[in-house]
């Protein structure tokens, strides 16, 4: 009935605001590197996180395909969390080959130095299938307060580390931020 969409509607547009504000959270880091260190760390530093980045979007849309079946269920239980851990495993391990065996080939040797950068970011994959599947559930679930929380405090936490961190070890430091925030998120 026309309650149910609109309400639906509603809950759209303040999905659209939050992933809005993602986006920008997203790409701080990239600007704060160009900004901070110089244009030639953002290359190294951006080449670094491409290959972790891609297969992070490739296993959110694997989550989001398979966790539908979320949206008549009021709990999680603890053995689909440690199920999501395991895949984080998984993840991390293929991400890492992946690196190793890709990153040199495709950009070059120039690039060496965003091996240990790339190694550093494929960490944040260990939480990442477990932070998805928690966001899913709030997402499927109309959990709009959890939802703003995870979406106001972790950009704040973000932002900090990347200051604080890349302040210390530059371009490694904003690696640090990034993989920590697998753990955060969850």
């Amino acid at each position: 009935n026309d309650a149910v969409n609109e309400d639906w509607k509603s809950y759209g547009i303040f999905l659209s605001k939050l992933s809005w504000l993602k986006t920008v959270v997203a790409n701080l880091d990239k600007v704060l590197v160009g900004i901070i260190i110089s244009p030639a760390a953002l290359a190294v530093y951006s080449i670094g996180l491409i290959i972790p980045n891609y297969l992070q979007l490739a296993v959110k849309g694997f989550f989001q395909t398979t966790s539908p079946r979320l949206i008549g269920r009021k709990q999680i239980y603890w053995y689909e969390l440690a199920i999501a851990g395991a895949f984080g495993l998984v993840f991390t391990l293929i991400t890492v080959v992946a690196v190793k065996l890709f990153l040199i080939r495709f950009f070059g040797e120039s690039y060496r130095p965003a091996l240990k950068l790339a190694y550093i970011t494929a960490t944040a994959m260990i939480f990442h299938p477990i932070a998805l599947y928690l966001v899913n559930f709030a997402n499927m679930n109309n959990r709009k307060e959890a939802l703003v929380k995870c979406n106001l405090i972790c950009p704040v936490i973000r932002e900090i580390l990347l200051l604080w961190l890349g302040s210390q070890w530059q371009e490694t430091g904003f690696a640090l931020a990034y993989a920590i925030m697998g753990l955060v998120w969850v």
